[in-house]
């Protein structure tokens, strides 16, 4: 099973501003030198990157428009990291982008275990 886990993630004005709250939000060290965001955490490392297929007028289509968020946050696990600490922890940044009022849907094979399943089909976006 792959570990990779890409959010897309709507609500925010920049990507250094979405960058800001993952790095608070999980404690990690933000690099933002890089032509992507990258948090650095004890679990896994963290891209912050605007999506090229960025389209405001489709956005808020349903059940698809996440595909058209205008950021994306690729999730890589740790080296060391323990699998089921990796996806819990996924699973809270996912429910702290939720809780700063932002639109996020995870896109990853183990998005049945998050919350909300991922956010895929849920009206948290």
């Amino acid at each position: 099973m792959d570990e990779y886990c890409k959010i897309s993630v709507d609500g925010v004005a920049t990507r250094e501003e979405l960058a800001a709250a993952l790095a608070e939000s999980t404690g990690g060290k933000l690099d933002s030198s890089l032509p992507s965001s990258e948090i650095a955490t004890s679990w896994a490392t963290i891209d912050v990157v605007r999506n090229s297929d960025y389209e405001a007028s489709r956005r808020n289509e349903w059940p698809d428009g996440f595909l058209f968020f205008p950021y994306f946050v690729e999730i890589y696990i740790g080296p060391g990291a323990d699998l089921e600490g990796y996806r819990r922890n996924v699973g809270k940044l996912l429910q702290a982008l939720w809780d700063r009022g932002l639109k996020a849907v995870a896109a990853c094979d183990f998005e049945d275990q998050l919350p909300m399943r991922g956010g895929y089909k849920t009206r948290k976006w």
